[in-house]
């Protein structure tokens, strides 16, 4: 049988762990919630992506006559 002290050295080492991957963790948590702040400003379509979106759009407001079609979209070249 395991007595209190190997008991409590087991016990603060899977603390220690727990601890440290927890740590870990949160700061890759922070990194990837920064890199998601970059990347919503560079969100870019290729002209044959909008092209197909508009098309699609097209097709809807065709069949439920609801649907507004939105400006068409400058391209930044």
């Amino acid at each position: 049988m395991v007595d209190v002290y190997t008991s409590l050295k087991i016990l603060y080492v899977l603390f220690g762990i727990s601890l440290t991957l927890n740590v870990v963790l949160a700061y890759k948590v922070k990194i990837l919630r920064s890199q998601m702040k970059e990347m919503e400003n560079k969100v870019t379509l290729s002209e044959e992506e909008i092209q197909q979106i508009t098309s699609r759009l097209k097709r809807l407001s065709e069949l439920h006559g609801d649907i507004e079609l939105p400006p068409p979209i400058n391209l930044r070249r």
